[in-house]
């Protein structure tokens, strides 16, 4: 029998924390697929963003809150921006090439 359930889940803080919580729940045959929450740009950039800083934030929240937490965490937003960045430079440089094909 396949059964498929299909929820929201806010809790989790990165897409492999929340596989790893569901397979706990559910057992290591469960087919567990974390996805941003509807299909726009804007929900897989958050989702995207979100898997990218969410684990190191947690981190910097128990570790330095609230002394040096603001510092850390403009620290992790100019490394994202970064990152982002990059990603962004790739797109229209892929972009670029298809239209120049």
């Amino acid at each position: 029998m396949k059964i498929s359930v299909v929820f929201e889940d806010d809790a989790p803080f990165t897409a492999a924390e929340a596989e790893q919580m569901y397979h706990t729940a559910f057992g290591k045959k469960a087919v567990v697929e974390v996805l941003p929450r509807n299909n726009t740009p804007e929900a897989h950039i958050y989702f995207g963003i979100q898997n990218i800083i969410g684990l190191e934030q947690l981190e910097y929240y128990y570790e330095y809150y609230p002394h040096l937490y603001s510092n850390k965490m403009n620290e992790l937003k100019k490394e994202t921006l970064l990152k982002v960045s990059e990603i962004l430079d790739q797109v229209i440089k892929d972009n670029e090439s298809k239209v120049m094909e």
